[in-house]
């Protein structure tokens, strides 16, 4: 429901001078008080998952609901692959796509998705 959402983002609208996010990448960064989202960003989310996972701080917050709800390697799938439409080097996209496949598509992937 909508109030359960508003309770799991609430995070995110915080009044503290810092918070901790993951960043897509997984590591910890602080944010100041001059950083932090308006409502209106936040909002911007509810319009499309687009918009909420081209946002870093909104692929952050997806991806740490995922985590709770134990679907974090969808997520992870997805932005490997992105990251592998992107690579420019044809030497580089038979290694990726192992590595993809290892991790997410064998049977025997960590993060089988």
């Amino acid at each position: 429901s909508a109030k359960d959402m508003k309770h799991r983002l609430g995070f995110l609208l915080q009044k503290s001078d810092s918070c901790d996010y993951s960043s897509s990448q997984g590591k910890k960064e602080k944010i100041s008080s001059s950083q932090r989202l308006s409502q209106e960003e936040v909002r911007k989310w509810a319009d499309s998952l687009e918009n909420l996972i081209h946002h870093d701080r909104g692929l952050a917050a997806f991806r740490a609901f995922l985590k709770s709800e134990y679907s974090e390697e969808n997520i992870e799938f997805w932005v490997s692959c992105e990251e592998y439409k992107k690579t420019k080097s044809p030497a580089k996209l038979s290694p990726k796509a192992r590595k993809i496949y290892d991790e997410f598509i064998s049977v025997q992937a960590t993060k089988e998705v």
